[in-house]
């Protein structure tokens, strides 16, 4: 009896509880229930197995429903982890070139100070712009090789 208390109270770094384990399946069907599902199937079980895969051990179950919470105010799509993940760890905004610009222009009005927000500015949109490319240029080559691999096979 002892053990199953001390398996059923894991700590967040080993693994969510079985009470908490239930309310996410309790909520997970309250939301399946309030969604737009046009009469499919909802298995609990392998929604909670999803969760439990991509989540456990990143977010609390008390996360994850205050996300559930925010996503049925916003959605009537079913939901799903990445949608968890997406409330809970949003991308950091991107510098614009507005910013980007004003930055440049105070960081010359203080003469150019290496350590100054400005320049930390202007840095950091340099880094965006620069891994923006990068992504871009990876994207193409794998268009590119998807293509000639079309190409090829069209052709022999």
């Amino acid at each position: 009896m002892e053990d199953q208390r001390k398996h059923q109270t894991r700590s967040l770094k080993n693994g969510w509880t079985a009470e908490e384990v239930e309310a996410l399946g309790m909520s997970l069907t309250l939301c399946f229930k309030n969604s737009d599902n046009f009469g499919a199937a909802f298995d609990v079980q392998s929604r909670i197995a999803a969760f439990r895969f991509v989540l456990e051990g990143a977010f609390s179950v008390e996360q994850i429903l205050s996300a559930l919470r925010i996503h049925m105010e916003r959605s009537t799509e079913m939901f799903k982890p990445a949608h968890a993940s997406a409330i809970l760890n949003p991308p950091v905004p991107k510098i614009t070139q507005a910013e980007f610009i004003h930055a440049k222009k105070q960081w010359e009005l203080e003469g150019y100070q290496q350590f100054s927000y400005y320049a930390g500015i202007v840095r950091d949109f340099e880094a965006q712009e620069a891994e923006e490319r990068e992504d871009y240029r990876g994207k193409r080559q794998d268009i590119l090789q998807i293509a000639g691999n079309a190409v090829r096979r069209i052709g022999s």
